[in-house]
């Protein structure tokens, strides 16, 4: 179980009762970011017109030859959740793919009517000059990247931006949230998974009936039963549903940022070293009092419809690498409902001090440390920039070319 809620930066979408609208080809190019070829218009039109006949959840996996001369394509449909619509469409794009002898990976470009950009788009129009996510922190005695990164992404967004791998590679050694190479360890599984789990008999009684009701048949609609979520904290649940509805969209964590710089610099030999103690970082929100847990999972629940625009709002603030905005952005998904504002303390605040103190002794050494966390803990009064200013520091914002960004006026 992946329960470490930091993986997640917001709360997206599933349809529990999916409406069909007849896609067409001009909404399939523009929400794909990229100019579809008359070759490529007549090849999807039938395919097309199949998927637009057949009933939801269903999902297209596609997978495009670098030069754009060809792709792979997986349908799916009828299916349980958009989830694992999202499954099979890719299992069958990657028999295509392996049968046409395409090199990218497949990705979800549609599920259900949603359709979803290209990663090679979704990167494709940044400048050398524009900001990036990482910031210089010099000392006395060393040099720190501190970058704000974003948990899951597609694998076809890969490369990113030059300026992130020069500071890998500057790198002596690298620090995270957690070192998510270790997240399959059984014995930090364990102390994980009874975090998360609770009184099943005092969850049925004790839950609020509306979320009762939006959780049953969040349920129904993934096949599942209900028992094994009320053994789960809502706080966990809720995660959860996240972590089902980011995959049926195309993005996981094992294409998260630091998955792929973790898995870099494990080849590597660099040290790997974890700014939380994962196990009180999950103590801090499943600690939580149990009507700021039940707050939080109804809010996932009640906003499903749209979040998949929330998302790509999320994405979209972290590609322009605007850390206040980004931070404004998640806070106001909480400050939405006024119990989540205990929950903004615990995720952010909290948290951002305890990373914030974890990187002071790294700016007194003689190594070299790129630092990553998740973008939103970056901005805001108590965001990490601000702590490390308050201790006599000064961040310098890069642009993509690694030298200091410097605004328009």
């Amino acid at each position: 179980m992946k329960l470490i809620v930091s993986l997640v930066l917001t709360v997206i979408f599933l349809s529990n009762s999916p409406v069909s609208v007849a896609l067409t080809l001009e909404e399939l190019e523009e929400g794909s970011g990229l100019k579809w070829s008359d070759a490529y218009k007549s090849f999807l039109e039938p395919i097309l017109k199949d998927y637009n006949k057949n009933k939801s959840h269903k999902a297209i996996a596609a997978a495009l030859r670098e030069d754009n001369s060809e792709l792979a394509i997986g349908l799916a449909w009828s299916a349980q959740s958009r989830a694992a619509a999202a499954q099979v469409a890719m299992q069958y794009c990657n028999q295509d793919r392996t049968n046409r002898g395409i090199e990218p990976p497949c990705e979800i470009v549609v599920n259900n009517e949603t359709v979803l950009p290209l990663g090679k788009a979704v990167l494709g129009n940044i400048a050398e000059t524009d900001p990036s996510n990482v910031w210089l922190v010099e000392s006395d005695t060393t040099s720190l990247y501190l970058i704000g990164s974003i948990h899951v992404l597609k694998p076809t967004m890969f490369p990113l931006p030059w300026v992130y791998d020069d500071a890998y590679a500057k790198a002596d050694q690298i620090a995270a949230e957690l070192n998510i190479l270790l997240m399959t360890d059984p014995q930090r599984q364990a102390a994980l998974q009874n975090l998360a789990l609770t009184d099943e008999k005092a969850q049925k009684k004790n839950m609020p009936r509306d979320t009762k009701r939006a959780l049953k048949r969040f349920v129904k609609s993934q096949g599942a039963t209900i028992d094994p979520f009320y053994r789960l904290l809502p706080i966990i649940t809720a995660t959860q549903i996240d972590l089902l509805t980011t995959a049926a969209l195309g993005y996981t964590g094992n294409a998260g940022f630091e998955t792929h710089y973790a898995r870099r610099a494990s080849a590597d030999g660099k040290p790997i070293i974890e700014l939380e103690d994962p196990v009180e970082a999950m103590s801090v929100l499943t600690n939580l009092p149990m009507d700021i847990q039940y707050a939080a999972l109804s809010d996932t629940l009640n906003n499903i419809e749209g979040s998949a625009e929330v998302y790509a709002q999320t994405l979209q603030l972290w590609i322009q690498s605007d850390a206040e905005a980004l931070y404004d952005f998640s806070v106001g998904l909480l400050r939405r409902v006024p119990e989540l504002q205990g929950f903004e303390r615990a995720f952010l605040d909290d948290r951002n001090h305890t990373m914030a103190t974890s990187l002071l002794p790294l700016l007194k050494s003689d190594k070299v440390t790129t630092a990553m966390v998740g973008a939103a803990h970056l901005g805001g009064e108590q965001g990490i920039l601000n702590l490390l200013r308050a201790q006599g520091y000064q961040p310098v914002q890069l642009n993509m070319a690694g030298q200091p960004y410097r605004a328009e006026p």
